[in-house]
Parts: structure tokens; sequence; C-alpha cells
């Protein structure tokens, strides 16, 4: 991608997160996984800036901002809660190795994980299921059971149109794209068949709709960039989603 080269050095500037000048290297210029420019950014991401700051502030036992590390104390309160936490962790691309995001992981699976959990169990939901899968897989966890239940949970709670929705409704939404977030997060050679029809028909939902067009009046975030993304849609989010899962040139 060409780029001006005001904007260029202004995005890999020594005062740049490390985790942006990494994604603008690989992303934006195209430079290889071996660049030393790259890997020298790579390595920094959760050792400094927004990364590192964020680890800083991590609880001995392994959550943020609660005293406790229950199920429901990891989640609550929104937005600032462990699930929340981790989240933006994944996007910055603080590797899953990193000893406190270990430590997090594993006490995100023992208590949301299991037959009865939120991951893949009876109280699953889209939003959190596909955040989950998402952030997991980007830690490594892909081959946990429970992110392997989680998956089948997406599959099977897909609409009929090709949407998922967070609660119960026989069409689908622009919640869907927590799920469709999800599978990008795999890598193509490791989705199955099933997985790749919910995402041919899943990314037909959002290509073929004019979901800005439906509803009575226009849906006014649409337009209102933001981040973090945690659960809520924009154009952005929607161009990010396509784009990781190979609809760029759509």
């Amino acid at each position: 991608m060409t780029i001006s080269r005001r904007l260029r050095n202004w995005l890999l500037s020594d005062d740049a997160d490390p985790s942006l000048r990494y994604r603008v290297l690989r992303e934006l210029l195209d430079r290889p996984s071996d660049d030393p420019e790259v890997l020298s950014a790579k390595m920094q991401i959760g050792r400094e800036g927004w990364g590192a700051k964020i680890l800083q502030l991590q609880h001995p036992a392994g959550q943020w901002d609660t005293a406790g590390n229950s199920a429901g104390e990891l989640y609550r309160p929104k937005y600032v809660a462990t699930n929340w936490r981790l989240l933006v962790l994944s996007d910055l691309g603080v590797r899953g190795t990193h000893p406190r995001i270990a430590k997090a992981v594993k006490l995100f699976l023992r208590r949301f994980g299991g037959p009865a959990g939120d991951l893949g169990g009876r109280k699953s939901e889209v939003c959190f299921t596909g955040n989950a899968v998402r952030m997991l897989t980007r830690f490594g966890s892909l081959n946990d059971a429970s992110v392997q239940s989680s998956i089948d949970w997406l599959l099977r709670h897909q609409k009929s149109d090709g949407g998922w929705h967070c609660f119960r409704s026989r069409t689908g939404t622009l919640d869907g794209w927590e799920a469709l977030a999800g599978f990008a997060a795999i890598p193509e050679a490791k989705r199955s068949a099933a997985m790749h029809r919910a995402i041919e028909r899943g990314a037909e939902f959002y290509l073929e709709r004019g979901l800005l067009r439906e509803g009575r009046t226009p849906y006014a975030p649409w337009m209102r960039l933001h981040y973090p993304v945690h659960y809520y849609y924009d154009l952005l989010v929607g161009v990010d989603m396509l784009t990781a899962l190979g609809y760029g040139d759509d």
C-alpha cells in the first residue's frame, strides 16, 4: 500500500506505540515477517507502550480491576475488567507466551470453560463467545477444548440468513461480526469446511444486505469510528473483519 512519506514517518516515529509500528510495517508497507524493523517492533509489544501499561496493572492472581477473580468479576465492571483487558491486549499483539498473559488466559479458561461454562456451554451467546474465540486464538489457545467447543457453538447458532444475534431472534443483526472476527483469527489452513461455509454465508450477510439502510432510521454508530471495539459495530469494524477474511477486493 502506498502512503505519503510524512504519514509513514509519523506512524513509525519513536513516539508511536510498538503495536502500531508493527501493524504499519506488516499491513501497510508489506514488510516480511523477518524484516529487522518488524522483529524489533514485535519484540517491544508488551514490553513498552500501551500493552506494557495494561500488563503492569494486573493483580498477582491474574485478573485486572477487581479484588476477586470469579467469572462475574472477570467480566464486570464493563469495560475494564479482565475480559476486556484481554481483548485489547490481543488486539495490540501481545504474545500468549508472555507470563502475565499466560496466567490470565489460564484463569479465564478455568472460570469460563467446562460443560456448563460460557464458552460453548448452555450460557453462551455470540457477543461473548465470538470475542473469546478471537482473543484466545490470538493467544495460542485454539486447540483448547473450550475454544473448540465455542467454535462449534458459533457454527450451530448461525441464523438461516447467514447472520448471528446476541439475543433470541430468528434473524441475524450486526452482532454477527464477533463470530466472523473469531473465525478470522483462525489461520485459514486450520478452518474446517463448516467454518468456510459459515464465513461465506456470514460475509454475504454483510455484503449483500445493505444493513445501513435497514430499520426505520439509519444506525447512527455506523459512521462513529471508535476503539476499543468491545461489542459495538462501526464501518471500520466491518471493513477490518471482512478484509481479514479475504473479501478486501469485493
